[in-house]
């Protein structure tokens, strides 16, 4: 009985072939794919469009909807989430616009033709960024969906966004710092609020001693979050030893880990 031998290095070339054959095919095929891709059917004449990356910003945006609607203003709503609940929502004055999948739904973004698109994306149109900024003059508005400055995002985070809806005074000081520093163009600050919380202050009737005795853990996203980075140890002896009641906020945006993580703790994501 023979046997067919190859030496190792024989067989590291051979397979380096073979991955380089199909590297090779999967390039030809997605180039192809791109050639044959058109934009999704965003030709309706709207003078505003929002872009959102999914559900879990439907808290931000829906007072912005119902705004536009009570005032009759048509507006285009563009999403990345195949499951937004926006997609389902339906009257003249609002178009939903599913982008597409992956790299489809970044290039369909590329194509928005909206004299104006209000979204809470940062680093829209960065190098290192998927989403490139719309090239047909569109006007890009950023606005905050968290009660934060722009400290906490990355470099360059807003460079390519023309205004700013503010939560608050305290935002405009550390824009017009890394504008100064940077030498960038000064951006038109529009002081709004958190739409958001409008919404939820007409569905809640609080007091402050409903919280007095509480301590919320607001995790943030990605690896620094607090879920993730530490065991969940220190957060189960909290629970053991403190009087308080322990109020758990995961980011609406979790990391698989985090996932895991809520899983153990028999925590729901939240729908924000």
């Amino acid at each position: 009985m023979r046997f067919l031998y190859i030496d190792p290095m024989s067989g590291i070339a051979i397979i380096n072939v073979v991955i380089a054959l199909v590297l090779s095919l999967w390039r030809s095929i997605i180039k192809f794919l791109f050639k044959r891709n058109r934009a999704v059917d965003i030709s309706m004449n709207r003078k505003l469009g929002l872009f959102s990356e999914g559900g879990q910003y439907r808290l931000t945006f829906d007072p912005l909807i119902k705004y536009c609607i009570a005032n009759r203003i048509e507006l285009n709503y563009y999403t990345l989430d195949v499951n937004d609940p926006f997609l389902h929502y339906y009257t003249p004055l609002f178009n939903p616009v599913f982008l597409g999948f992956g790299q489809f739904g970044y290039n369909n973004f590329s194509k928005i033709t909206d004299p104006v698109l209000i979204s809470t994306t940062p680093n829209i149109g960065n190098s290192n960024h998927p989403l490139k900024k719309p090239s047909n003059g569109t006007k890009l508005i950023h606005i905050f969906h968290s009660i934060s400055d722009i400290s906490i995002y990355r470099k360059y985070s807003l460079d390519h966004y023309d205004e700013v809806f503010l939560i608050g005074s305290f935002q405009e000081k550390m824009i017009r710092l890394v504008e100064q520093k940077r030498r960038l163009r000064s951006k038109r600050l529009h002081l709004t609020g958190a739409p958001y919380f409008d919404s939820l202050l007409g569905t809640l009737e609080l007091t402050k001693s409903d919280f007095q005795d509480s301590i919320l853990i607001a995790s943030s996203w990605g690896n620094k979050g607090l879920i993730n980075a530490f065991p969940l140890d220190w957060m189960e002896t909290l629970a053991k030893n403190c009087k308080r009641q322990i109020i758990i906020r995961p980011h609406p945006s979790p990391s698989s880990r985090t996932k895991r993580q809520l899983t153990i703790l028999k925590i729901s994501l939240p729908n924000t």
